[in-house]
């Protein structure tokens, strides 16, 4: 009997171990993101949350990716809410994985002593035009900020297997 209480202690204790370890198991849902422009520079960085600094900055002249504050001599900036999950390769491209796994809000800054800024241009992600929020948004004398809510980010790792799917967001 003493065995036969043991097996089963043993058994209880492999299994609700087991459990718990599923449970450990599971996959942030991301989306692996790029920023789309013709020249210049792009540079993906590991800042997690906005306060260490955006996620993707583009420069027209790689040159001014440089220094401790780096991002300030950009002409693009943008950051993720509530945070990134890192940067990647994906097919190729360099990219950075944003979080799904809760609301996804996006903050796009351009200089408007830059190149590539125009009053006439607009954010786009796959394709779509985006309407950026009141609230958050500012148009300055020399920077534009752009938010943008509930953004419809495409998961590239659904059920935890990547499908390579990368979102485009581009300034035209």
């Amino acid at each position: 009997m003493k065995k036969i209480f043991a097996v089963f202690m043993l058994m209880t204790l492999v299994l609700a171990g087991s459990l718990t370890f599923a449970g450990c198991a599971s996959v942030v849902p991301g989306a692996w993101t790029k920023l789309k422009v013709d020249g210049g520079l792009v540079v993906y960085t590991a800042n997690m949350y906005s306060s260490g600094g955006p996620a993707i900055v583009y420069y027209e002249n790689p040159d001014d990716a440089t220094g401790d504050r780096y991002y300030v001599n950009c002409a693009i900036s943008i950051s993720f809410y509530p945070r990134i999950m890192g940067k990647d390769e994906r097919n190729g491209e360099n990219t950075t994985i944003v979080d799904l796994s809760e609301k996804q809000a996006m903050s796009f800054s351009v200089s408007k002593t830059s190149e590539i800024y125009s009053p006439d241009k607009s954010v786009y992600l796959n394709g779509e035009k985006l309407t950026p929020e009141t609230n958050g948004s500012s148009d300055g004398e020399y920077l534009k900020i752009m938010f943008f809510d509930n953004l419809k980010l495409k998961r590239g790792n659904p059920g935890g297997h990547e499908n390579n799917v990368i979102n485009v967001i581009e300034y035209k």
